[in-house]
């Protein structure tokens, strides 16, 4: 992550560490799922009024709903029943 945040820190120069981390763990610093951030208006100057938006990104709405299905589909597999 250290290089994705050095070749972006123009971009990111208004966040804090903490804001940083929170973005680490909600995208679990899978790159596809970073670039909803590359995206954001640029007058976002906090991760707070950032966030909300991000989830309504087509790429990590895909991976929410895929993420729901397998488990909804785990849990009627025979197989899983306890």
């Amino acid at each position: 992550m250290s290089s994705w945040w050095s070749l972006f820190a123009s971009d990111f120069a208004a966040f804090s560490q903490t804001e940083k981390q929170r973005i680490e763990d909600l995208t679990g610093c899978i790159p596809l799922l970073l670039t909803p951030f590359l995206k954001r208006d640029k007058h976002d100057k906090s991760l707070e009024s950032l966030e909300p938006g991000i989830w309504d990104e087509d790429v990590l709405a895909s991976v929410v709903t895929t993420a729901f299905n397998f488990g909804v589909g785990k849990r009627q597999d025979p197989l899983f029943q306890s």
